[in-house]
């Protein structure tokens, strides 16, 4: 008899932490934490047809933010700096960026980093239309217009 008891024990042992997992593994992929993969569709994303927000800290424990980037010739943002560093990728068309005192005109394939405290920005200097990702170092954008 007293081997069944522990036996029923250990049974009901196994089952609660069996549940456990399932009920942390549940969790984890509702908060998009540890162990589970995070999915979001771009046009969810905040914005509009010029540009997307993903802010990491809003979705789950990511740690880096970007903009996703669709603009016309003319179109960027005016000089401004981050705590961190801001990492450039140019998918398509021609972009001007500036960081400090330096310009660089990159194409698809280009990437250009600015490192964190120093005014920079981005031109999309045409013919047609540029995308590109802008990559916040950071689960949350903190950024300072120069």
């Amino acid at each position: 008899m007293p081997t069944q008891g522990v036996d029923v024990l250990t049974s009901v042992l196994m089952r609660q932490r069996f549940r456990h997992a399932a009920i942390n593994r549940m969790i984890d992929r509702k908060l998009g934490t540890k162990g589970s993969v995070y999915h979001v569709k771009a046009d969810n994303l905040p914005g509009n047809e010029v540009s997307r927000t993903f802010e990491g800290g809003q979705h789950g424990q990511a740690s880096v933010s970007f903009f996703l980037v669709h603009n016309s010739p003319g179109q960027g943002p005016e000089l401004h700096h981050h705590p961190y560093d801001e990492t450039f990728i140019i998918l398509e068309g021609q972009v001007l960026v500036q960081v400090g005192d330096e310009t660089v005109v990159g194409g698809p394939g280009d990437i250009v980093v600015g490192p964190p405290d120093v005014p920079h920005g981005f031109t999309n200097v045409g013919p047609g239309q540029a995308r590109l990702v802008c990559i916040h170092a950071a689960p949350a954008m903190q950024t300072t217009f120069t």
